[in-house]
């Protein structure tokens, strides 16, 4: 081992790598020897080093003359780079098991296939994680689900589900077909009178941005675009169903069952539409069944803040007019990015820097969000990210007062605030959370539903205060019947918005801590730093060996013809 470690520092002294204390390489000397020795140790301590590159490491090595100048070095560089793997896994793993220091290079795809094809060895590389679990300490690959974790949960909790929707939950009039036909024949009714055709197209609308919109706006990330979809398609069928329950225990009951519709739908996807933001703060760094367990939680909390705020809070013998949140800036939007904010704070990992490269979107995976955001891409000379997300952050805005009497000018400027305020979040404050604050904020929720969701709750506070009927006429009884009526003043009613914003932060925060305090106890086999946003650890991905191979071919030659010329 002694020997290897001299064999490294040899290499990284051909290399011209910093800390290498040999400033000169002897072709025939001492150093040459032991990087060949440090070859041959290196194959023995990881297993993941292709047999083929430990050949052609050896091989080549034995070809490499003194470096004389810069373009030498640039050409060792690149000999090894191809010869000992890809990148720089490898050496990670190799130095933090003989105790070296940082790593230089890192290789993503450890694992390996040998097939032989028209008398030509050739590699195939696959997705194991045996690098990873090399750089960690352990001996071999990480079983992520092991027992099937995964499926158990599924069952377990859908048989539930399945239990309480049989004992409490009933179609409501419009949709139950006896009731609808004997209320039509009584009352003399058309069909069209039926709520599902007044309110089917807004839950497709509402159907489609939860499973598509939130989906694909998720799959910015360059490997985990699988995870993205399938985890989101996951939890959403789990959310609705959840959410159908809760929302109807708390404020859907009638005789002891819970009605449902379109319109309960409806409001079920908004609910699992704050579970979808809050899984883009944890999006690549959580496990499955963390996120069913997740959105239980979530779920729950979401029906019992959504009943505080629209339901009690200013609800008294005298008036009968809740806050305001026609949009859900607080409800979906803030409720949904703090909670998440707090259980990706509580879920800090301090060596996710290890899967930072992964972290980040490629041209097509660009492209695949765009059809979550709708936005067009790398067309703009600025940084299309903030394009998308600042448009986004708009809408979210205005969620609160949508239904009030906004001006135009007004509207504009709330626009234009939010798209300040989002950009300037993605640039500037997500990295002080995450250095500063250790929160770790994937997807940047906090730039695009929580401080747009402030902004909206802001501008619904202050718009509710300046309510008259000079402004909204007979409008007035529609949108503020108890100021209408004269039971309370537009002070009064921007003062219960703001404090509805208040309580929906906080059970959001707090709730988001509690449920990431639970969710980090080591139970749910969650990535290792080195493999988070990765989906190879959770998918079969197909076409990835052979890609591979094709792209360590077309590598081999690109280096060769300089070395050989």
């Amino acid at each position: 081992m002694e020997s290897c470690q001299r064999g490294v520092l040899g290499l990284a002294s051909l290399l011209g790598l910093p800390g290498s204390s040999s400033p000169t390489f002897d072709p025939q000397g001492e150093h040459h020897a032991l990087v060949l020795e440090a070859v041959d140790e290196l194959a023995a301590v990881l297993p993941v080093v292709l047999e083929l590159q430990v050949h052609e490491a050896q091989r080549r090595v034995q070809r490499v003359r003194a470096p004389q100048g810069r373009s030498a070095r640039q050409r060792s560089v690149r000999l090894v780079r191809v010869a000992v793997g890809d990148e720089h896994h490898v050496l990670e793993a190799a130095r933090q098991r003989l105790h070296f220091g940082p790593p230089h290079f890192v290789v993503r795809r450890p694992g390996a296939q040998q097939t032989r094809q028209s008398g030509v060895r050739q590699v195939r590389s696959s997705t194991t994680a045996a690098a990873d679990c090399m750089a960690d300490g352990s001996d071999g690959p990480q079983e992520l689900d092991s027992g099937g974790a995964l499926p158990i949960t599924c069952i377990v909790m859908e048989v539930i589900v399945i239990i309480l929707f049989a004992v409490f939950v009933r179609y409501d009039t419009d949709t139950d077909a006896r009731k609808w036909h004997k209320e039509k024949s009584h009352d003399n009714k058309s069909n069209y009178e039926n709520d599902f055709y007044f309110r089917y197209p807004s839950f497709q609308d509402v159907h489609v941005m939860i499973f598509i919109g939130f989906g694909f706006l998720m799959t910015f990330l360059q490997r985990y675009g699988f995870s993205s979809v399938g985890f989101n398609f996951l939890i959403a069928a789990f959310s609705l169903q959840w959410a159908t329950l809760m929302q109807g225990f708390f404020h859907g009951m009638h005789n002891g069952k819970i009605e449902i519709g379109v319109e309960s739908m409806i409001n079920a996807d908004f609910c699992t539409g704050a579970v979808l933001i809050s899984f883009g703060a944890v999006l690549g760094k959580t496990s499955p069944v963390q996120l069913l367990i997740m959105a239980v939680i979530e779920v729950t909390l979401f029906a019992i803040n959504e009943f505080l705020v629209l339901s009690v809070l200013n609800v008294s013998e005298q008036a009968r007019d809740p806050a305001k949140d026609a949009g859900g800036s607080m409800t979906i939007h803030i409720f949904g990015a703090y909670f998440g904010l707090g259980v990706t704070r509580v879920l800090y990992r301090p060596n996710l820097d290890k899967s930072q490269h992964k972290n980040c979107s490629v041209y097509h995976s660009d492209l695949f969000a765009m059809i979550g955001k709708l936005h067009p891409l790398r067309i703009f000379l600025v940084c299309s990210v903030h394009i998308q997300n600042a448009a986004l952050a708009g809408g979210v805005a205005m969620g609160t007062a949508g239904e009030m009497m906004l001006t135009p000018v007004g509207s504009m400027v709330v626009g234009f605030l939010a798209g300040i305020i989002s950009t300037l979040g993605f640039k500037y404050l997500t990295p002080i959370l995450e250095e500063k604050f250790h929160v770790q904020d994937t997807c940047g929720v906090h730039n695009l539903h929580g401080m747009p969701g402030v902004l909206g709750a802001t501008v619904g506070t202050i718009t509710a205060s300046l309510a008259s009927a000079e402004v909204y006429g007979e409008g007035m009884k529609d949108v503020f019947p108890d100021i209408y009526e004269g039971k309370t003043t537009p002070f009064k009613q921007a003062m219960w918005q703001g404090l509805s914003m208040g309580v929906t932060m906080g059970i959001a925060s707090i709730g988001g801590i509690l449920t990431g305090l639970l969710l980090k106890v080591p139970i749910y086999a969650t990535p290792p730093d080195t493999m988070c946003f990765e989906d190879n650890i959770y998918w079969e991905v197909p076409g990835e060996e052979d890609s591979h191979q094709e792209l360590a071919a077309v590598r081999t030659e690109e280096v060769e013809k300089p070395l050989n010329g």
